[in-house]
């Protein structure tokens, strides 16, 4: 279960202070890490009320350049498809499939992307979504994937799962760092990677990889996992249920 925000925000205080003991004097010990970062939380559990959170990254690195974060995950297939009126009916004319969406993506960094880096490199890592990649598995359309790519994206900043703009990145001293990470309420379930890359002179000098994962909690959870467990025994009573409703619901209007 995760900390109060009050414990999580003092014992992320007391990491960050942790970090910096490297670096303290120019040069660092023999053989430090040139990243280490840490998370406030490493489970965000989501119940009924949830109504969105934030999850802070501390870290202290021993370089000078740039830093960019990147969050994303869970990964999903999506099917996009494009409905077109015929005879009065709205029916799928062309559909293309993706492979490894990730249902939320986020960046943060110290200074504007194209400020800090190259084209080349940013597409290469996928940072910005403008450089998210979606690998299609199957394509019905004459247009290609460009336009269901973007009705992807769109779709999801609705939802506040891809976030437009860049996050700031703010420096608490000369090599230590702190970004807040916005969770909106219409969280997928599964595990989030946060990607820190240090850039220097367009390249990256320093990467280091953090999870967090995001669970439900409660009785959607218990539901969750019962039918992930008992599959054949939840649709037999997810089926009961709906026959018993439908007789219930005969009975009541012959009564009227």
């Amino acid at each position: 279960m995760a900390l109060p925000r009050a414990s999580t925000r003092w014992g992320a205080a007391l990491l960050l202070a942790a970090l910096g003991l490297g670096w303290a004097v120019p040069g660092g010990p023999a053989g430090a890490e040139p990243i280490v970062s840490g998370l406030s939380d490493e489970v965000i559990e989501i119940g009924a009320r949830f109504s969105g959170s934030e999850v802070l990254l501390f870290g202290a690195t021993e370089h000078e350049g740039d830093i960019v974060v990147v969050v994303r995950g869970p990964w999903a297939g999506v099917v996009v498809r494009r409905k077109q009126r015929i005879a009065g009916f709205w029916i799928n004319s062309e559909s293309v499939g993706f492979a490894g969406v990730p249902r939320y993506y986020a960046v943060a960094s110290t200074r504007p992307l194209n400020e800090i880096a190259g084209p080349e490199l940013l597409a290469e890592k996928q940072i910005g979504l403008e450089n998210l990649a979606f690998q299609a598995f199957y394509v019905d359309s004459a247009e290609g994937t460009g336009p269901f790519r973007d009705a992807v994206l769109r779709s999801e900043q609705q939802e506040r799962l891809y976030p437009a703009e860049s996050g700031a990145i703010e420096f608490l001293g000369r090599r230590l760092f702190r970004v807040a990470i916005d969770l909106p309420p219409k969280l997928p379930i599964g595990r989030y990677d946060v990607n820190i890359h240090v850039i220097e002179a367009g390249a990256i000098v320093a990467s280091q990889t953090q999870h967090f994962e995001v669970r439900k909690t409660g009785l959607s959870a218990q539901i969750e996992g019962f039918a992930h467990n008992q599959p054949w025994l939840y649709g037999l009573l997810a089926i009961a249920s709906a026959l018993m409703a439908g007789w219930l619901g005969s009975y009541f209007f012959r009564r009227v």
